[in-house]
């Protein structure tokens, strides 16, 4: 495999990088934003800032080979084995689950735990603790994993199989915490029952009855805050006659949860009319009344827009081609073997192995 290196006016790109950024898996090192493809893995594009500074990261993420073209000798290279590459992935894999995860009832893909993805997220950093610019990141990420494995010791719902790997994994950041003075109080979450996602299902169900107008429109999952809405699902509004007035309703499916605390908010137009949309069991809903005239709307202009609060969409995410990455790595955590270590596969996440057997 032949990695190219194109000098920019911002510095040196390295590789290719993936056409969306719900598929791109970040870390930010010392010189250089590391970036892997979810759909494929393998070695990472990178945007370099400052060449000199990022040679080690090179060195350590592709193999020596690709030192001369930070400094600018060759504009191509072979990687090769290199021994910061595994944890530098799976850092970076941690993050992008955190952030584009895509939860969905109605497609059938499971949260992740995000106490497991703290845990592995301060671990990976650790591993790549040479790496990154500043102790900041790392510093934060351990008191997370801290707070966030001991609630997971005493948990239920953990998959037994995954146990040891969490044991040992907790282990390695209470030594580090404590090597650096880090402390951290608890917390606690829980993963949702099958019946509970059998309860979100069927909060899709919708009454016909006084139905004067409805439509769909998909969600646009840039829109929203990680882990809010079903991946799946679409946005759904009706104009309903109520006792005395007509009534706009508009609902969203929510996405299945890790945490017992309800959502925030999602602010919703349509047809240029405000409405807030509250989090209920299963769904987010909101009505308000309007005039009879909104029967009178052009077809094209019974537009609706979904988003969380200080979140705007960019209409860049296919939800199919996240969802089909979500089951595919799902069908290679049940694949993988978990190893006590907690170092799965390199391209499989402790989170995706548990959720793929709960």
């Amino acid at each position: 495999m032949i990695v190219r290196a194109a000098r920019t006016a911002e510095g040196l790109r390295i590789g290719a990088t993936p056409s969306s950024a719900a598929h791109s898996a970040l870390l930010e090192t010392a010189g250089a934003l590391l970036i892997w493809d979810v759909a494929d893995p393998d070695v990472p594009a990178a945007s370099v800032w400052d060449p000199a500074l990022a040679i080690d990261v090179a060195w350590q993420v592709y193999g020596p080979e690709a030192v001369p073209a930070l400094l600018g000798q060759t504009d191509a290279f072979e990687p090769s084995p290199a021994p910061a590459l595994d944890h530098a992935r799976r850092a970076a894999l941690v993050a992008w689950a955190a952030a584009w995860w895509p939860a969905s009832t109605l497609a059938g893909v499971p949260p992740l735990d995000p106490r497991i993805l703290s845990v592995e997220r301060a671990d990976a950093l650790l591993a790549v603790e040479h790496l990154l610019d500043g102790e900041e990141l790392l510093l934060a990420a351990l008191a997370d994993g801290l707070v966030a494995g001991r609630a997971l010791r005493l948990a239920p719902g953990i998959h037994a199989a995954v146990r040891p790997a969490l044991t040992a994994l907790e282990g390695r950041l209470e030594e580090a915490a404590a090597d650096r003075g880090i402390t951290a109080g608890s917390a606690a979450a829980t993963v949702p029952a099958r019946a509970d996602l059998a309860l979100a299902a069927s909060a899709t169900v919708r009454s016909t009855a006084g139905v004067l107008a409805e439509g769909t429109r998909p969600l646009d999952l840039s829109a929203f805050a990680p882990g809010t809405v079903d991946a799946a699902g679409s946005a759904h509004w009706q104009v309903r006659s109520g006792q005395s007035d007509v009534v706009l309703e508009v609902s969203a499916p929510r996405a299945p949860s890790s945490s017992p605390t309800d959502p925030g908010p999602l602010d919703a137009v349509f047809a240029g009319i405000a409405l807030t949309l509250r989090p209920e069991p299963g769904r987010f809903a909101g009505s308000i009344s309007v005039p009879v005239t909104i029967l009178l709307t052009p077809p094209d202009a019974r537009t609706l827009t979904l988003a969380s609060p200080g979140y705007r969409g960019h209409g860049d995410v296919d939800a199919e081609a996240l969802l089909a990455i979500a089951h595919a790595r799902l069908d290679r955590a049940r694949e993988t073997v978990i190893d006590d270590s907690g170092l799965p596969s390199r391209a499989v996440l402790l989170a995706e192995q548990e959720a793929a057997r709960r």
